[in-house]
């Protein structure tokens, strides 16, 4: 049913594109090609896939009040099976409470999935804007690490998926002045296990802070915090988040996670930017690559380390061609990540990057790895 759910508001969108001045249909279509090996090698196999996701935006405006908007994305996958396997996990909804994915193709070696990860109806006012559907509700405040994103779990490391899924959600907003808001937000995942939180930013003076606090998943309460201001042209986030689970007969402990973070913007426009994040808790993991893909993962089990640190670069060298760079390190398991990337504009609508990453590690002070990946990528945009 929900197969030809999806195919309907396909057709949808390219009959209101024809038919109605105030819709906008935009997207891409993205080939990403990946080749990488580890040492050792516990998968026994050469780890390479392509990845082609054509992805369409729908936006239909109704009035001045109400619009919907709908994102689809489609994605046909071969190579490796255990890459696959981590692809898959990427890009399904699994997780949600409403399963709006269609699987067409589903083998060892190749797999073809057509998703709805975003559909939102919402209305809005100079005020107050109510929102409902499957939507991105963004309440982190750092750049890489986020603790008070009690609705989006998805790992910083993610190659394959930029949008990330959304969440099943009520979400509404009131906008007390041009600086200060207040959110209240409902979610629940496919166990239905709701998630209830209220959010309030605000300013005050150069000080751009956010207080948050609800239920996290049924059981555990939460409450966080956040800032952004400025000291010497840098820009200093912070944002950290309490986690107490209340059932009664619990004997999980508490968790605390917090990051900070200073970044930059110089006048030829290149950015430099630093991240720490502390938990009490880190997450326990059998390998660094499943730690950080997207399966049953959750925002109380950010890091696999105590202590993680992060960089980043980025410089245009023109309006045409830039490069960056990432790197972290996790001194829990000795562990180490560094990619390095460049980015060219073909054409207007057409660009193609390649990255590589390396990283190496020590799981549990027993188990030493190593591994280096390869990726290209080229994007048409419309």
């Amino acid at each position: 049913m929900f197969g030809r759910l999806i195919i309907a508001f396909s057709i949808i969108q390219l009959y209101c594109l024809c038919t109605n001045a105030q819709v906008s249909l935009s997207g891409y279509i993205n080939n990403y090609s990946l080749i990488g090996e580890t040492e050792p090698n516990p998968f026994d196999e050469a780890l390479w896939q392509n990845i082609t996701c054509q992805r369409l935006n729908f936006n239909w405006s109704i009035n001045k009040n109400f619009d919907i908007q709908i994102s689809n994305q489609t994605n046909l996958s071969f190579g490796n099976s255990t890459l696959l396997r981590l692809v898959k996990e990427t890009s399904t909804d699994n997780h949600n409470l409403l399963k709006l994915s269609c699987l067409l193709i589903d083998k060892e070696d190749k797999w073809l999935n057509l998703i709805l990860d975003r559909l939102l109806m919402r209305w809005s006012t100079d005020k107050l804007e109510v929102s409902l559907g499957r939507q991105r509700i963004n309440w982190g405040n750092t750049v890489l690490w986020h603790p008070n994103d009690i609705f989006d779990s998805s790992p910083f490391l993610n190659f394959t998926y930029p949008e990330r899924m959304g969440c099943d959600a009520v979400r509404a907003a009131y906008y007390h002045n041009e600086v200060a808001t207040s959110e209240l937000a409902v979610s629940a995942d496919k166990r239905g296990s709701p998630t209830i939180a209220i959010l309030h930013r605000n300013l005050y003076r150069s000080l751009e802070f956010q207080l948050l606090g609800g239920v996290y998943k049924r059981y555990h309460l939460v409450a966080g915090g956040g800032f952004t201001t400025e000291l010497n042209e840098f820009s200093i986030r912070f944002e950290g988040s309490y986690f107490h689970d209340s059932r009664k007969n619990s004997d999980k402990v508490d968790v605390v996670q917090a990051s900070m973070g200073i970044d930059k913007i110089f006048q030829n426009n290149f950015i430099l930017q630093a991240e720490a994040l502390y938990t009490n808790k880190p997450d326990d993991i059998t390998d660094l690559i499943s730690s950080y893909m997207y399966t049953e993962h959750s925002l109380r089990r950010l890091t696999i380390s105590r202590w993680s640190f992060a960089g980043q670069i980025y410089y245009p060298f023109s309006g045409l061609f830039s490069i960056n760079a990432l790197m972290a390190y996790l001194p829990d398991q000795s562990a180490i990540y560094v990619g390095v990337g460049m980015k060219y504009q073909i054409f207007q609508n057409l660009e193609a990057s390649a990255m590589v990453h390396a990283f190496d590690l020590n799981i549990n002070e027993s188990y030493p790895m190593d591994g280096r990946m390869g990726t290209l990528q080229v994007k048409y945009y419309f």
